[in-house]
């Protein structure tokens, strides 16, 4: 089957940052077919060898992490085209498709219907006039869409973006982006769990104390300051990245992968925010109102530590502890789950931790207990050699193979956006707290209250 890769958005920094260096990197390893094209498709006004260019730069240091020649680079660039055209003119669009069938002439007839691969690398609004336009051309080519979050702002924008989709393409056509689930130590928590019994029979609540799920970050804002100061952490990194890696851990592992994503339904459908004005603090990092005088008297949160729970009873009472943020003292993305001690023990004993760590290292560790202190290792996951795959990679590669373990449904979306609306509705009345660049807010540990615990 001929594989036709289109880019919308192809003179964005997301295609430059990231999708071109995920397909080259594909390409390099033989995981796209000899007949693979790419074709970039913008409003920008480029000819071929400006696009090349753009191409060409954006790959290059993949081309040297990969240890590849000149002449690799040579043959891909060979495969990529450009068509100018606006996302809502039917003219455009019929450019668009004539040329793709102008590239799969060569394909031998015998062949089945080659599959055209649209990638959305442009602003959410406009996805629908996207969406719209390819829908003219759905019976005509077997197309796959892909689209990366944010899918929506709130539960009732990410339902309406699902009835515009849903009413004009199949279900198994689309596939909704969160690039933390091509992250190996992500995925591998799935794959910890089929293959582990010891672990999947603790991951129930009754041996739970808390789970913590945090995503540091040691930038700030930078260049998206016009994004971000729309959506703030809340929205930016808990609505899908950090719930979805909640869902992984807590989830009922089900026989067969068919079934994960609506196990994963599950737990986001059951997660809870209790309003309580000790279950969320926000801050805002020292000098941020100062970037522009568009955000001089913002409230949006530059970091925000939330208590969740889920409400069935296999994790009543079970808090799940979840913290991100900008500007802090270290960069690290990882999930600590803290394990009950046996009634025989000492209540102020350690407890046992398994920590798996997504950045900056990728690991799994264990911390037990024993006569003479704690026991801890660790073990590096990180996939390295031929076959690793990043991220973005990896998730291009899934859906072209058809494979929807690793995306999200609009189902865990819309269940995500009820419990982050209800933070948000609760938030309007906050005042984020300031902190120093570079700090670890003290203020962050007062979301266990009296508990005792601490942040991991």
């Amino acid at each position: 089957m001929s594989q036709t890769i289109v880019i919308f958005g192809a003179s964005g920094d997301l295609a430059k940052l990231k999708i071109y260096p995920a397909l080259f990197e594909l390409f390099s390893q033989n995981f796209l077919d000899e007949s693979f094209s790419l074709i970039g498709y913008a409003r920008s006004d480029l000819n071929l060898i400006d696009f090349q260019e753009v191409v060409d730069k954006s790959i290059n240091k993949k081309v040297s992490d990969l240890g590849f020649e000149a002449d690799k680079k040579t043959e891909f660039l060979n495969k990529v085209s450009y068509i100018s055209g606006q996302y809502d003119s039917s003219d455009d669009f019929e450019s668009l498709f004539e040329h793709i069938e102008s590239l799969q002439k060569n394909i031998d007839e015998s062949e089945s219907q080659s599959q055209v691969l649209c990638y959305f690398s442009v602003p959410p609004q406009v996805f629908e006039p996207l969406i719209l336009k390819l829908a003219e051309f759905n019976t005509r080519f077997n197309l796959k869409i892909v689209i990366e979050k944010p899918f929506g702002t709130s539960e009732e924008s990410a339902k309406s973006l699902y009835s515009i989709i849903n009413q004009r393409f199949s279900e198994h056509q689309f596939y909704l982006l969160d690039h933390y689930l091509g992250k190996i130590s992500v995925r591998d928590i799935l794959a910890l769990r089929q293959q582990n019994s010891i672990l999947n029979h603790l991951l129930k609540g009754k041996h739970i104390k808390s789970i913590q799920i945090s995503a540091l970050e040691t930038l700030g804002v930078d260049n998206r300051l016009g994004y971000f100061d729309t959506v703030g952490s809340i929205r930016d990194m808990i609505q899908s990245h950090l719930l979805q890696v909640l869902a992984l851990v807590a989830m009922d592992l089900p026989i067969n992968n068919a079934s994960v994503s609506r196990e994963k339904g599950y737990i986001l459908g059951s997660a809870q925010f209790h309003v309580n004005k000790g279950n969320l603090i926000i801050g805002q990092y020292e000098g941020y109102n100062n970037l522009d005088p568009n955000v001089k008297d913002s409230k949006t949160e530059t970091f925000v530590a939330v208590k969740l729970g889920i409400d069935r009873e296999d994790w009543f009472n079970t808090p799940i502890y979840i913290r991100t943020g900008k500007k802090l003292h270290k960069k690290e993305s990882k999930v600590v789950i803290e394990f009950t001690n046996l009634t025989t023990q000492n209540p102020k004993a350690p407890t046992n931790k398994l920590t798996i760590e997504f950045a900056p290292n990728e690991s799994i560790s264990m911390e037990l207990s024993h006569t003479f202190g704690e026991i801890k290792t660790t073990e590096n996951i990180a996939c390295a050699g031929p076959g690793c795959l990043g991220d973005y990679a990896s998730l291009l590669n899934d859906a072209l193979s058809g494979n929807h373990l690793h995306f999200v449904t609009f189902e865990q979306i819309i269940q995500s956006w009820r419990v982050i609306d209800q933070i948000l509705d609760f938030k309007k009345d906050l005042k984020p707290l300031e902190y120093k660049a570079g700090e670890n807010p003290s203020f962050a540990n007062q979301i266990f209250g009296d508990t005792g615990s601490k942040w991991y």
